[in-house]
């Protein structure tokens, strides 16, 4: 199929998207309307009420009266449309199929553009995107033409990293204001929609590259002086390089979850190059540990007595003590006690004799 015939089936196909567009626009246009209509007979019938209210003197009821004009009133812009009072927001009218067939063809002299197998998508593909010396990579700008009838509920396109270099802690970054996919208009959300609904492709695609070749330090979704990062030697995930701290044993580069500080020496090592004490839990490097002078066990210096023996093992000791103690007193006690002979009836009747 030669490019004219693709060309104008794409043409076709965005014609009937922006038709539909109109159509769903001209039906939200016929809900606000009618909204407000019902918002104006309710307000007509409370002046109706007021009026009377004032002829007779009921100036409790004709404050009332007012209150519920005044709440009726307030709500006609807000039920029509959010921080506007355009009741119709009359939808322009559809552009014809030349001047699509003219769009798409300057679109073709000025960029790298590929369609969908079934002409329901149009795709620019950027030039590498490089901002403050990083190299983001190519980028693929694709329009679902038929998601342009449903653009006042979700965007008709994704910008698609070919070539990923995402943020370090964020995979789903692929660029300062790309995430998942999805651009961050900032102040240019209006200016895309506008040449969207009005078919100029040309000028959409403009505005979006112009967006990926621009970097916005005032609100990306990651700064990129902070893009690159540097993977944790232990569980491995990448993470901001002023995050990471070296071990001062193994010298490895490890992340916040990854290392420690030993109280002892005031460094930073990681976990292998560290020890758990016995006692308070705490962690202590290789070099600073202490081991039990009795169960060699090891154990945090503050953990253990001057003689360089654990909690456990000198409780051991007292125990051991205070049991050889009592036993002592015992063997004394026993040794005190008068000697008692035991003698038979015979032998005493043979000493009387």
């Amino acid at each position: 199929m030669d490019n004219l015939k693709i060309i104008f089936r794409v043409a076709v196909n965005l014609q009937q998207a922006l038709q539909e567009l109109q159509v769903k626009q001209w039906s939200s246009t016929v809900h606000r309307a009618g909204t407000v209509a019902t918002y104006l007979r309710n307000a007509l019938q409370e002046c109706g009420r007021l009026e009377k209210a004032t002829s007779r003197d009921y100036f409790g009821a004709a404050g009332r009266c007012c209150n519920r004009l005044e709440r009726i009133l307030g709500e006609i812009p807000s039920s029509v449309r959010p921080g506007s009072g355009n009741v119709l927001n009359k939808p322009g009218e559809v552009v014809g199929l030349p001047f699509i067939v003219a769009e798409i063809s300057q679109l073709m002299e000025e960029y790298d553009v590929n369609f969908g197998e079934k002409m329901d998508t149009i795709s620019v593909i950027t030039d590498s995107i490089v901002l403050e010396d990083i190299n983001l990579g190519p980028f693929e700008i694709q329009l679902d033409i038929s998601g342009m009838a449903s653009i006042s509920i979700r965007r008709p396109y994704c910008c698609i990293a070919l070539e990923p270099n995402p943020a370090a802690n964020d995979d789903s970054v692929t660029h300062p204001h790309v995430r998942d996919d999805a651009v961050c208009e900032g102040d240019g959300t209006a200016a895309i929609r506008s040449a969207l609904e009005q078919g100029r492709l040309f000028d959409f695609f403009s505005l979006v590259v112009g967006i990926l070749r621009t970097y916005n330090s005032g609100g990306p979704y990651v700064d990129m002086d902070e893009w690159h990062g540097q993977a944790c030697d232990s569980c491995g995930h990448t993470v901001y390089e002023d995050s990471l701290s070296s071990c001062a044993h193994c010298g490895g580069t490890y992340c916040e979850s990854c290392y420690l500080y030993c109280e002892e020496c005031y460094e930073t090592y990681c976990l292998e190059c560290s020890v758990q004490c016995g006692h308070c839990n705490e962690y202590v490097c290789n070099v600073c540990i202490t081991t039990c002078g009795k169960c060699e066990s090891d154990f945090h210096s503050d953990c253990l007595n001057d003689d360089g023996i654990c909690p456990d093992c000198e409780k051991e000791s007292e125990n051991e003590n205070e049991e050889q103690k009592q036993e002592q007193n015992e063997e004394i006690v026993t040794d005190d006690k008068p000697q008692v002979s035991i003698v038979s009836q015979d032998t005493e009747a043979r000493l009387a004799g």
